[in-house]
């Protein structure tokens, strides 16, 4: 699947801010981020494209 630049840039900005909300998150609402964290990867069709390719490598 091709995306755009655009298409690439905005997941890809939202990836990193959830993750970065993901690592420093406290034990408090640490499921929260990786639910947040979860939902992004299967939502995002950009971020599934490049996930799906990942999680298949045996």
């Amino acid at each position: 699947m091709s995306f755009t630049n655009k298409e690439r840039k905005r997941p890809i900005r939202a990836f990193e801010r959830i993750a970065d909300n993901l690592i420093n998150a406290g034990s408090c609402i640490y499921i929260i981020r990786v639910n947040e964290f979860v939902n992004l990867i299967k939502s995002n069709k950009v971020i599934n494209s490049c996930w799906s390719i990942f999680s298949n490598i045996n």
